[in-house]
Protein backbone atom coordinates (compact mmCIF):
# COMPACT_ATOMS: atom_id res chain seq x y z
CA UNK A 1 0.00 0.00 0.00
CA UNK A 2 1.09 3.65 -0.53
CA UNK A 3 -0.71 6.92 -0.39
CA UNK A 4 0.95 10.45 -2.22
CA UNK A 5 1.29 13.21 0.03
CA UNK A 6 1.77 16.75 -1.86
CA UNK A 7 1.52 18.97 1.01
CA UNK A 8 4.27 19.51 4.19
CA UNK A 9 2.09 18.49 6.52
CA UNK A 10 2.27 14.89 5.00
CA UNK A 11 5.30 15.20 6.75
CA UNK A 12 3.60 13.99 9.92
CA UNK A 13 2.11 11.18 8.48
CA UNK A 14 4.87 8.63 10.11
CA UNK A 15 5.77 9.48 13.49
CA UNK A 16 6.56 7.80 16.84
CA UNK A 17 6.07 9.12 19.98
CA UNK A 18 8.16 7.97 22.88
CA UNK A 19 7.67 8.38 26.45
CA UNK A 20 10.22 8.47 29.33
CA UNK A 21 10.09 7.07 32.99
CA UNK A 22 11.74 6.39 35.56
CA UNK A 23 13.40 2.63 36.50
CA UNK A 24 13.99 1.41 39.31
CA UNK A 25 17.43 3.19 39.58
CA UNK A 26 15.88 6.71 39.67
CA UNK A 27 17.45 7.07 35.50
CA UNK A 28 14.71 7.36 32.95
CA UNK A 29 14.50 4.59 30.55
CA UNK A 30 12.57 4.54 27.47
CA UNK A 31 9.05 3.19 27.14
CA UNK A 32 7.07 1.55 24.81
CA UNK A 33 5.75 3.65 22.32
CA UNK A 34 3.62 3.68 19.52
CA UNK A 35 3.62 4.02 15.88
CA UNK A 36 0.78 3.74 13.37
CA UNK A 37 0.00 4.86 9.61
CA UNK A 38 -2.61 4.22 7.71
CA UNK A 39 -4.63 1.59 10.21
CA UNK A 40 -1.70 -0.08 10.88
CA UNK A 41 -0.22 -0.09 14.49
CA UNK A 42 2.89 -1.48 16.06
CA UNK A 43 4.96 -1.72 19.32
CA UNK A 44 8.19 -0.05 19.19
CA UNK A 45 10.50 -0.80 22.39
CA UNK A 46 13.65 1.52 22.22
CA UNK A 47 16.15 -0.20 24.65
CA UNK A 48 18.99 1.52 26.67
CA UNK A 49 21.12 -1.50 26.12
CA UNK A 50 19.98 -2.77 22.55
CA UNK A 51 19.73 -2.00 19.19
CA UNK A 52 16.32 -1.88 18.77
CA UNK A 53 14.50 0.04 15.66
CA UNK A 54 11.13 0.53 15.40
CA UNK A 55 9.45 -1.36 12.36
CA UNK A 56 6.28 0.60 10.76
CA UNK A 57 4.63 -1.87 7.70
CA UNK A 58 3.87 1.22 4.91
CA UNK A 59 5.28 2.54 2.05
CA UNK A 60 4.91 6.10 1.71
CA UNK A 61 5.66 8.43 -1.17
CA UNK A 62 6.36 12.32 -1.03
CA UNK A 63 6.87 15.44 -2.85
CA UNK A 64 8.65 17.93 -0.44
CA UNK A 65 11.24 20.93 -0.99
CA UNK A 66 14.56 19.96 0.66
CA UNK A 67 16.54 23.47 1.33
CA UNK A 68 20.54 23.34 0.56
CA UNK A 69 21.38 26.09 3.07
CA UNK A 70 20.14 28.57 5.32
CA UNK A 71 22.38 31.63 3.65
CA UNK A 72 21.66 34.82 1.85
CA UNK A 73 20.79 33.14 -1.32
CA UNK A 74 19.25 30.40 -0.52
CA UNK A 75 18.53 27.26 -3.09
CA UNK A 76 16.35 24.57 -3.12
CA UNK A 77 15.15 21.73 -5.41
CA UNK A 78 12.01 19.76 -5.87
CA UNK A 79 12.90 15.89 -4.98
CA UNK A 80 10.57 12.77 -4.59
CA UNK A 81 11.19 10.45 -1.93
CA UNK A 82 10.30 6.94 -1.27
CA UNK A 83 10.46 4.91 2.03
CA UNK A 84 10.14 1.65 2.00
CA UNK A 85 9.89 -0.72 5.13
CA UNK A 86 11.55 0.16 8.98
CA UNK A 87 13.16 2.89 9.76
CA UNK A 88 16.79 2.13 9.68
CA UNK A 89 20.20 3.47 12.17
CA UNK A 90 21.84 5.87 9.69
CA UNK A 91 25.40 6.27 9.85
CA UNK A 92 27.06 9.17 11.37
CA UNK A 93 30.98 10.35 10.57
CA UNK A 94 32.91 13.60 9.74
CA UNK A 95 32.36 15.18 13.22
CA UNK A 96 33.37 18.49 15.42
CA UNK A 97 33.08 19.70 18.54
CA UNK A 98 33.51 23.52 20.02
CA UNK A 99 36.47 22.42 21.92
CA UNK A 100 38.55 18.67 23.57
CA UNK A 101 39.26 18.46 27.00
CA UNK A 102 40.78 15.40 28.34
CA UNK A 103 41.31 13.50 25.10
CA UNK A 104 37.54 13.37 25.12
CA UNK A 105 37.38 13.76 20.75
CA UNK A 106 34.12 14.07 19.03
CA UNK A 107 34.51 10.69 17.30
CA UNK A 108 33.68 9.12 20.36
CA UNK A 109 30.66 9.75 20.31
CA UNK A 110 29.57 7.91 16.75
CA UNK A 111 31.97 4.88 16.69
CA UNK A 112 29.74 2.44 18.15
CA UNK A 113 31.02 1.79 21.94
CA UNK A 114 27.53 2.42 24.27
CA UNK A 115 29.58 2.13 27.28
CA UNK A 116 28.69 5.34 29.71
CA UNK A 117 31.50 5.01 31.70
CA UNK A 118 34.03 7.92 30.26
CA UNK A 119 37.45 5.86 31.79
CA UNK A 120 36.39 3.15 29.09
CA UNK A 121 37.40 6.33 26.28
CA UNK A 122 33.67 5.84 25.34
CA UNK A 123 32.21 9.64 25.41
CA UNK A 124 33.45 13.19 24.12
CA UNK A 125 34.52 15.73 26.16
CA UNK A 126 34.84 19.65 25.38
CA UNK A 127 35.92 22.66 27.78
CA UNK A 128 33.48 24.37 30.10
CA UNK A 129 31.67 26.40 27.59
CA UNK A 130 28.77 26.66 26.11
CA UNK A 131 30.11 23.86 23.80
CA UNK A 132 28.36 22.20 20.73
CA UNK A 133 29.26 18.59 18.97
CA UNK A 134 28.28 18.01 15.53
CA UNK A 135 28.43 15.05 13.02
CA UNK A 136 27.11 14.50 9.34
CA UNK A 137 25.58 12.02 7.53
CA UNK A 138 26.75 9.64 4.66
CA UNK A 139 24.06 11.37 2.62
CA UNK A 140 20.70 13.46 3.35
CA UNK A 141 17.98 11.62 5.26
CA UNK A 142 14.38 11.84 6.54
CA UNK A 143 15.61 12.34 10.31
CA UNK A 144 12.87 10.24 12.76
CA UNK A 145 14.64 9.84 16.14
CA UNK A 146 18.00 11.16 18.12
CA UNK A 147 19.26 9.06 20.83
CA UNK A 148 21.56 10.11 22.96
CA UNK A 149 23.43 8.23 25.78
CA UNK A 150 24.53 10.22 28.52
CA UNK A 151 27.96 9.77 31.07
CA UNK A 152 26.95 7.83 34.13
CA UNK A 153 30.24 7.19 36.10
CA UNK A 154 30.39 10.93 36.65
CA UNK A 155 28.60 13.92 36.04
CA UNK A 156 25.24 13.19 34.17
CA UNK A 157 23.83 16.68 35.55
CA UNK A 158 25.65 18.74 33.08
CA UNK A 159 23.93 17.13 30.42
CA UNK A 160 20.58 18.36 31.58
CA UNK A 161 19.78 21.64 29.33
CA UNK A 162 20.10 21.84 25.44
CA UNK A 163 18.65 21.85 21.98
CA UNK A 164 19.39 19.70 18.59
CA UNK A 165 19.26 20.75 15.47
CA UNK A 166 19.20 19.36 11.55
CA UNK A 167 21.26 21.31 9.01
CA UNK A 168 20.15 24.70 11.34
CA UNK A 169 16.81 23.86 12.13
CA UNK A 170 15.53 22.90 15.56
CA UNK A 171 13.79 19.61 16.19
CA UNK A 172 13.74 18.65 19.71
CA UNK A 173 15.52 20.29 23.51
CA UNK A 174 15.86 18.58 26.59
CA UNK A 175 15.73 21.23 29.47
CA UNK A 176 15.33 19.62 33.35
CA UNK A 177 16.51 19.53 36.82
CA UNK A 178 16.72 15.69 36.80
CA UNK A 179 19.34 13.74 34.27
CA UNK A 180 18.85 10.41 31.83
CA UNK A 181 21.10 8.19 30.98
CA UNK A 182 19.66 7.06 27.53
CA UNK A 183 16.89 9.20 25.98
CA UNK A 184 15.08 9.19 22.38
CA UNK A 185 14.12 12.66 20.74
CA UNK A 186 11.31 12.98 18.02
CA UNK A 187 12.70 14.66 15.35
CA UNK A 188 11.12 15.10 11.64
CA UNK A 189 13.15 16.83 10.06
CA UNK A 190 15.14 16.44 6.57
CA UNK A 191 18.78 17.24 6.46
CA UNK A 192 22.26 15.79 6.72
CA UNK A 193 23.92 17.63 9.66
CA UNK A 194 23.02 17.05 13.18
CA UNK A 195 24.33 19.22 15.78
CA UNK A 196 23.69 19.88 19.96
CA UNK A 197 24.13 22.78 21.32
CA UNK A 198 24.62 22.96 25.21
CA UNK A 199 22.40 25.62 26.71
CA UNK A 200 24.85 25.85 30.12
CA UNK A 201 28.21 27.08 30.70
CA UNK A 202 29.51 23.52 31.76
CA UNK A 203 31.79 20.89 29.41
CA UNK A 204 29.63 18.80 27.04
CA UNK A 205 30.01 15.07 26.96
CA UNK A 206 28.19 12.54 25.01
CA UNK A 207 28.58 8.77 25.25
CA UNK A 208 26.95 7.83 21.59
CA UNK A 209 24.64 9.62 19.78
CA UNK A 210 22.67 7.44 17.36
CA UNK A 211 19.93 8.52 14.50
CA UNK A 212 16.67 6.36 12.92
CA UNK A 213 15.05 7.70 9.50
CA UNK A 214 14.78 7.30 6.00
CA UNK A 215 17.52 7.75 3.26
CA UNK A 216 16.38 9.13 0.51
CA UNK A 217 16.55 7.69 -2.65
CA UNK A 218 16.21 10.32 -5.93
CA UNK A 219 18.27 13.03 -3.87
CA UNK A 220 21.44 14.02 -4.16
CA UNK A 221 24.30 13.41 -1.85
CA UNK A 222 27.23 15.33 -0.16
CA UNK A 223 30.46 13.84 -1.89
CA UNK A 224 33.33 13.79 0.35
CA UNK A 225 36.45 15.87 -0.60
CA UNK A 226 40.03 15.13 0.49
CA UNK A 227 43.53 15.65 -1.00
CA UNK A 228 43.33 19.48 -1.10
CA UNK A 229 46.13 22.14 -1.82
CA UNK A 230 45.79 26.07 -2.25
CA UNK A 231 48.23 29.05 -4.32
CA UNK A 232 49.77 29.54 -0.47
CA UNK A 233 49.40 29.67 3.13
CA UNK A 234 49.13 32.60 5.55
CA UNK A 235 48.23 32.29 9.45
CA UNK A 236 48.11 29.02 9.40
CA UNK A 237 44.71 29.06 7.48
CA UNK A 238 45.77 25.91 5.56
CA UNK A 239 43.55 23.84 3.03
CA UNK A 240 42.04 21.54 4.96
CA UNK A 241 40.05 23.37 7.29
CA UNK A 242 37.96 23.93 4.39
CA UNK A 243 37.01 20.52 4.21
CA UNK A 244 36.76 19.55 7.80
CA UNK A 245 33.14 19.75 8.19
CA UNK A 246 33.82 22.52 10.33
CA UNK A 247 31.65 25.37 9.22
CA UNK A 248 32.13 27.35 11.70
CA UNK A 249 32.69 31.16 10.08
CA UNK A 250 34.53 32.72 12.61
CA UNK A 251 38.82 32.38 11.48
CA UNK A 252 39.62 32.24 15.26
CA UNK A 253 37.94 28.90 15.42
CA UNK A 254 40.45 27.70 13.42
CA UNK A 255 38.13 26.70 10.42
CA UNK A 256 39.16 29.15 7.34
CA UNK A 257 41.18 28.74 4.96
CA UNK A 258 43.95 31.62 4.45
CA UNK A 259 46.18 32.41 1.46
CA UNK A 260 49.05 35.47 0.84
CA UNK A 261 48.08 38.56 -0.89
CA UNK A 262 47.63 37.30 -4.64
CA UNK A 263 45.38 36.21 -7.36
CA UNK A 264 44.93 32.66 -5.81
CA UNK A 265 43.20 29.43 -5.62
CA UNK A 266 42.07 26.94 -3.53
CA UNK A 267 41.29 23.55 -5.18
CA UNK A 268 40.70 19.57 -3.26
CA UNK A 269 39.71 16.19 -4.89
CA UNK A 270 36.61 13.84 -4.10
CA UNK A 271 37.36 10.36 -3.44
CA UNK A 272 35.92 9.05 -6.82
CA UNK A 273 34.32 10.58 -9.76
CA UNK A 274 31.05 12.07 -9.87
CA UNK A 275 28.30 13.73 -11.24
CA UNK A 276 28.13 16.78 -9.05
CA UNK A 277 24.90 19.09 -9.31
CA UNK A 278 25.84 21.89 -6.81
CA UNK A 279 28.99 23.24 -4.59
CA UNK A 280 28.27 25.21 -1.64
CA UNK A 281 31.04 27.72 0.26
CA UNK A 282 30.45 29.62 3.73
CA UNK A 283 32.54 32.53 3.43
CA UNK A 284 33.64 34.43 7.07
CA UNK A 285 31.66 36.32 9.04
CA UNK A 286 33.96 37.75 11.85
CA UNK A 287 35.95 39.62 9.14
CA UNK A 288 36.58 40.53 5.77
CA UNK A 289 33.48 38.86 3.84
CA UNK A 290 34.19 41.00 0.95
CA UNK A 291 37.80 39.27 -0.34
CA UNK A 292 35.05 36.54 -1.51
CA UNK A 293 33.74 38.26 -4.19
CA UNK A 294 35.00 37.75 -7.64
CA UNK A 295 35.83 34.35 -8.43
CA UNK A 296 34.88 31.40 -10.74
CA UNK A 297 34.39 27.57 -9.78
CA UNK A 298 35.62 25.00 -12.39
CA UNK A 299 35.42 20.71 -12.14
CA UNK A 300 38.08 18.83 -13.82
CA UNK A 301 39.21 22.23 -15.51
CA UNK A 302 36.05 23.08 -16.86
CA UNK A 303 34.30 25.96 -15.75
CA UNK A 304 30.56 25.54 -13.87
CA UNK A 305 29.90 28.65 -11.69
CA UNK A 306 31.22 31.78 -11.20
CA UNK A 307 30.39 34.90 -8.54
CA UNK A 308 31.03 38.41 -9.27
CA UNK A 309 29.28 41.02 -6.97
CA UNK A 310 29.62 44.50 -5.23
CA UNK A 311 28.02 42.42 -2.35
CA UNK A 312 29.42 39.57 -0.27
CA UNK A 313 27.84 36.53 0.92
CA UNK A 314 27.75 34.67 4.45
CA UNK A 315 26.46 31.04 2.30
CA UNK A 316 25.54 30.43 -1.26
CA UNK A 317 25.26 27.58 -3.34
CA UNK A 318 25.84 27.24 -6.72
CA UNK A 319 24.68 25.05 -9.47
CA UNK A 320 26.85 22.89 -11.25
CA UNK A 321 26.39 20.30 -13.84
CA UNK A 322 29.69 18.50 -14.50
CA UNK A 323 31.21 15.36 -14.05
CA UNK A 324 34.10 14.99 -12.80
CA UNK A 325 36.46 14.67 -9.28
CA UNK A 326 38.83 17.99 -8.68
CA UNK A 327 36.79 21.27 -8.01
CA UNK A 328 38.57 24.29 -7.66
CA UNK A 329 37.88 28.27 -6.67
CA UNK A 330 39.94 30.66 -8.58
CA UNK A 331 39.93 34.46 -7.42
CA UNK A 332 39.40 36.66 -9.97
CA UNK A 333 40.77 39.58 -7.89
CA UNK A 334 44.43 40.30 -6.30
CA UNK A 335 44.12 39.85 -2.67
CA UNK A 336 43.74 37.60 0.50
CA UNK A 337 41.54 34.24 -0.40
CA UNK A 338 39.74 32.58 2.78
CA UNK A 339 36.93 29.71 2.96
CA UNK A 340 35.08 28.29 6.14
CA UNK A 341 33.75 25.27 4.09
CA UNK A 342 33.62 24.06 0.69
CA UNK A 343 30.31 21.57 0.78
CA UNK A 344 29.85 19.14 -2.74
CA UNK A 345 26.70 17.91 -3.35
CA UNK A 346 26.20 15.11 -6.38
CA UNK A 347 25.66 11.80 -7.44
CA UNK A 348 28.49 9.35 -7.35
CA UNK A 349 29.32 7.63 -11.17
CA UNK A 350 29.65 4.06 -11.79
CA UNK A 351 32.58 2.48 -12.40
CA UNK A 352 31.03 2.04 -15.85
CA UNK A 353 30.72 5.80 -17.03
CA UNK A 354 33.89 7.25 -14.96
CA UNK A 355 35.28 8.20 -18.40
CA UNK A 356 34.07 8.26 -21.61
CA UNK A 357 37.11 7.12 -23.02
CA UNK A 358 37.03 3.26 -23.93
CA UNK A 359 40.54 0.90 -24.75
CA UNK A 360 39.38 -2.62 -26.57
CA UNK A 361 35.97 -2.19 -25.53
CA UNK A 362 36.91 -1.92 -21.70
CA UNK A 363 36.23 1.47 -19.80
CA UNK A 364 39.34 3.67 -18.61
CA UNK A 365 39.33 5.05 -15.33
CA UNK A 366 41.98 7.06 -13.54
CA UNK A 367 43.82 4.96 -10.84
CA UNK A 368 45.59 6.87 -7.69
CA UNK A 369 49.07 6.85 -7.17
CA UNK A 370 50.50 7.17 -3.70
CA UNK A 371 54.51 6.41 -2.27
CA UNK A 372 56.58 8.01 -4.37
CA UNK A 373 60.29 8.50 -4.92
CA UNK A 374 62.92 9.82 -7.23
CA UNK A 375 66.38 9.55 -7.97
CA UNK A 376 67.36 13.16 -5.83
CA UNK A 377 65.49 16.39 -4.81
CA UNK A 378 66.68 19.87 -5.79
CA UNK A 379 65.39 22.58 -4.49
CA UNK A 380 62.65 21.76 -2.67
CA UNK A 381 60.76 19.92 -5.41
CA UNK A 382 60.37 16.71 -3.56
CA UNK A 383 58.61 13.86 -5.61
CA UNK A 384 54.69 14.14 -4.52
CA UNK A 385 54.41 17.42 -6.30
CA UNK A 386 53.78 15.40 -9.03
CA UNK A 387 50.43 13.21 -7.35
CA UNK A 388 49.53 15.98 -5.26
CA UNK A 389 46.29 16.93 -7.49
CA UNK A 390 48.02 19.99 -8.10
CA UNK A 391 48.45 20.58 -11.95
CA UNK A 392 49.88 24.21 -11.70
CA UNK A 393 53.02 24.34 -14.12
CA UNK A 394 55.05 27.32 -12.54
CA UNK A 395 57.40 25.60 -10.47
CA UNK A 396 56.83 28.77 -8.44
CA UNK A 397 53.62 27.54 -7.43
CA UNK A 398 55.36 24.77 -5.48
CA UNK A 399 53.38 22.10 -7.77
CA UNK A 400 56.75 20.27 -9.81
CA UNK A 401 59.49 17.92 -8.54
CA UNK A 402 62.94 18.46 -9.19
CA UNK A 403 66.24 16.08 -9.24
CA UNK A 404 70.16 16.87 -9.61
CA UNK A 405 71.24 17.19 -12.75
CA UNK A 406 71.67 13.50 -13.53
CA UNK A 407 70.39 10.86 -15.44
CA UNK A 408 67.61 10.96 -12.93
CA UNK A 409 64.19 8.70 -12.32
CA UNK A 410 60.82 9.21 -10.59
CA UNK A 411 58.35 6.33 -9.44
CA UNK A 412 55.43 5.97 -7.50
CA UNK A 413 53.16 3.28 -6.77
CA UNK A 414 49.45 2.58 -7.53
CA UNK A 415 47.24 2.65 -4.14
CA UNK A 416 45.71 -0.37 -5.47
Amino acid sequence: MFFVASLPVALLLLQCFAGCSADSSGWPSEDDSTLSAHGHTRTVIISDQGSSVPVPETDIIQQETVWLNGGDETASHEVSHKYHGPVQELKLNICSQSSTAFSGICSRAIDGNTNQNYRKLSCTHTKTERGWWQARLTSRAHIKRIQIYNRRDCCANRLRNFYITVDGHKCAEYHSSKAFSVKTFNCDRVGAVVRIHNRMSAPLTLCEVRVFGHPLSGAVQELKLSHCSQSSTAFSGICSRAIDGNNNQNYRKHSCTHTNAGRNWWQARLTSRAHIRRIQIFNRQDCCPNRLRSFYITVDGHKCAEYHSSKAFSVKTFNCDRVGELVRIDSKIIGYFTLCEVRVFGDPVSLRSKSPAKARGRTVRKLGLGHCRQSSTAFSGVCSRAIDGNTSQNYRKHSCTHTEIERGWWQARLTR
